[in-house]
């Protein structure tokens, strides 16, 4: 009777998760009644949590079938070193192409954003056309904002297809080669290599992971496969390409140069054969952070100050010298950022806890930590602290590099102490062991953020009718969610912004905005204020409008200028 239990327990969890993802993937998701009850399907989370929840009842339920899973466990350790190789870069693919399809879904139901899709799409076509790294959103040359001379690379590459998506895709597949780096990684240093497997999982299903590549596309993402890629090569003795990926890592943002310092000093310490070479990256990474932050920022942004620098205001000054002086002075204020306000530690508890604090079982490998995460949460931003969109991109690698080092140490704790006082079954020992990991995995998967948020195919088709009608070369001033759509042009504002305490229209010769859906700079309650600004000031017409999308275009018999 129990292992029939278990068996339909199992049964009914797999078939349920077959028809709901065949379900999701022909229709995209629905909503509907049936016998009096809402029916919806937006994502697979729940329907993933279902399933594992019955797989849970089957493995306490089960017993005969218990050697099924070590016999696959066996089999699995039994492929070649080859053959798991391969397996690492197909799983590397499948991650590529399934995020790509969600973001490209993303974006073209106008769920993608100005800030920050919008501002990188245009950095990546102005200098495709020549204007190197300026960004038409901000009027800056983005070099003054972040220092990503990385867009050198990948402007080349939005050639192949002009649309904000190409964006997204390099940023989906960056993740995919994160996971064969991880799957690698886990090969080199765990004795087991079924572990591999578990260890990609765990990373696929990281919810840190899931709010960086939700959030639109930051060159900071490639922080985890690169970093992921230099342990890697690290572990296998491969200099040439540690080398060329630090120096690769040095292009992206200044915020990898701290922690790529402290990966330079690790391997100057941990690895005897990489003494020299670490060392000099650290150096490196060290004086490029220094002018870039002192020097190359201030220059490229025209001012004597960093973008950013209200977001460190806390540590005792308004600018970067102010705030090392005050440092100086009384380095406690850094220990009592740290901590304050303690959200800032629940914060990190619960990232931790995101890889079943496996880096724990690691020390030494925790030395790669301080340096990316100390100048996230001392900030006095709490996106930021709090790990949210894609600040823990820095962090993830080393994480799960710790939970790698860490999964290998409590192997050969877990056999000192087997032969101690005797070793579990081997069935037992699969029991638990699927028991935790189920644990891990729904625990990250109910804090995932969805892709995807409810939409309407009448709305979304209206603003797709509209964009066509704004010929390439107009000044365009539309909704937040609009612009990734028509940033591939020389002058685009965001709907929303204020000069001079005055509405900033850009002086655009179409406005496209969404009367239903706010947005930053925005807020819901402010958006219909803003539109009727824009009607009483008589110097823009309707020109189509349907379903709260508004397309209006400037008056030619006005003279004025718009406000």
């Amino acid at each position: 009777m129990q292992e029939r239990m278990a068996q339909s327990a199992l049964m009914l969890g797999v078939c349920y998760m077959v028809c709901t993802t065949a379900l999701y993937l022909s229709t995209g998701g629905f909503t509907t009644e049936f016998l009096g009850l809402r029916i919806a399907l937006s994502d697979l989370q729940k329907p993933t949590l279902i399933t594992l929840a019955c797989i849970a009842v089957w493995l306490l339920l089960a017993k005969d079938r218990m050697t099924t899973i070590v016999k696959s466990l066996a089999y699995v350790e039994s492929l070649s070193l080859n053959t798991h190789k391969t397996i690492a870069y197909l799983v590397g693919f499948m991650a590529a192409v399934c995020l790509s399809l969600l973001k490209l879904k993303q974006h073209l139901v106008f769920q993608t954003t100005a800030f920050d899709l919008g501002l990188q799409a245009s950095v990546a076509w102005n200098t495709l056309h020549g204007r190197l790294l300026y960004d038409s959103l901000q009027n800056i040359n983005y070099l003054g904002d972040h220092f990503s001379p990385i867009h050198l690379v990948l402007a080349p590459l939005y050639f192949v297809w002009e649309n904000a998506a190409t964006l997204l895709i390099l940023q989906s597949i960056g993740i995919g080669l994160a996971s064969t780096a991880l799957y690698l990684l886990t090969l080199a240093k765990v004795p087991h290599k079924w572990l591999a497997l578990v260890m990609t999982t765990c990373f696929l299903f990281n919810p840190y992971l899931h709010r960086i590549s939700i959030f639109d596309f930051h060159p900071i993402a490639f922080a985890i496969p690169l970093f992921l890629w230099i342990l890697y090569s690290l572990e296998k003795g491969q200099r040439t390409a540690v080398v060329v990926l630090s120096l690769l890592a040095l292009t992206v943002e200044e915020t990898l140069l701290p922690p790529l310092l402290g990966l330079g000093m690790y391997m100057g310490i941990f690895h005897k054969e990489f003494r020299r070479v670490g060392y000099s990256i650290a150096l490196v990474a060290a004086v490029c952070f220094v002018v870039e932050l002192k020097v190359a920022m201030p220059y490229f942004l025209h001012d004597d100050r960093l973008t950013h620098i209200s977001r460190y205001t806390n540590l005792g000054g308004n600018s970067l010298d102010e705030i090392l002086r005050a440092l100086v002075r009384n380095p406690l204020i850094l220990g009592r950022e740290l901590v304050s306000p303690w959200h800032k530690v629940s914060a990190l508890v619960l990232l931790l806890l995101s890889v079943g604090c496996l880096p724990l079982f690691s020390p030494h490998t925790l030395l790669l930590l301080p340096l990316a995460i100390v100048p996230i949460v001392v900030s006095n931003y709490a996106p930021q602290w709090s790990w949210q969109g894609q600040y823990a991109a820095t962090t993830l690698p080393f994480l799960f590099f710790g939970s790698v080092s860490g999964l290998h140490r409590l192997h050969l704790l877990l056999t000192r102490l087997g032969a101690r006082w005797g070793a579990f079954s081997s069935a037992s020992a699969a029991r638990v062991a699927g028991l935790l990991l189920l644990m891990l995995l729904a625990y990250n998967l109910d804090g995932r953020p969805e892709y995807i948020a409810p939409w309407s195919r009448t709305h979304v088709e209206a603003i797709a009718r509209f964009i066509q009608e704004i010929p390439p070369t107009a000044r365009v001033c539309a909704t937040t969610h609009f612009i990734p759509h028509l940033i591939n042009r020389e002058h685009v504002v965001v709907f929303g912004a204020f000069k001079h305490g005055a509405l900033d229209l850009g002086h655009a010769d179409y406005l496209l905005i969404d009367t239903q859906r706010g947005g930053w700079p925005l807020s819901k309650e402010e958006l219909p204020r803003a539109v009727a600004e824009v009607y009483q000031s008589n110097a823009y017409i309707p020109f189509k409008e349907y379903d709260g999308v508004v397309l209006l275009k400037r008056r030619t018999d006005d003279t004025s200028a718009p406000h």
